[in-house]
């Protein structure tokens, strides 16, 4: 018979940004359905406004929702998340022009508050 299969897929997607020399962290949780016509309900408090470096526009449903959070109350929500215990929310290093990191295929370049990523 021809039955259809389906992959599940999770609701949201997370990302954790951590720095460990200053101990600052921030929770990225988007949402993971292409097709939503209204924002999700947030699982933990939306911190984005608190990070001046965050510039894109966080609500736009058609380019996908996302929001910031603190690592402690994003865990709370999503308990998979690593245990990190942040001491701050992640801020943009004054006076440093420049930045290149690493991340599995993926390396970005930020400059004056603007990153681009580029992933193999």
């Amino acid at each position: 018979e021809n039955e259809i299969s389906y992959i599940p897929a999770p609701l949201y997607y997370w990302k954790v940004l951590y720095d460990p020399a200053s101990g600052a962290a921030a929770a990225f949780i988007g949402l993971n359905d292409p097709h939503a016509t209204e924002a999700p309900e947030e699982l933990c408090s939306n911190v984005c406004s608190e990070m001046d470096w965050v510039d894109w526009d966080i609500e736009e449903l058609s380019k996908g929702y996302m929001y910031c959070c603190s690592v402690d109350e994003a865990r709370e929500a999503i308990p998979s998340m690593p245990d990190i215990k942040a001491s701050s929310l992640l801020q943009l290093v004054e006076g440093l022009d420049s930045a290149t990191c690493t991340a599995g295929p993926c390396t970005c370049t930020c400059e004056s508050k603007k990153c681009t990523c580029k992933c193999d």
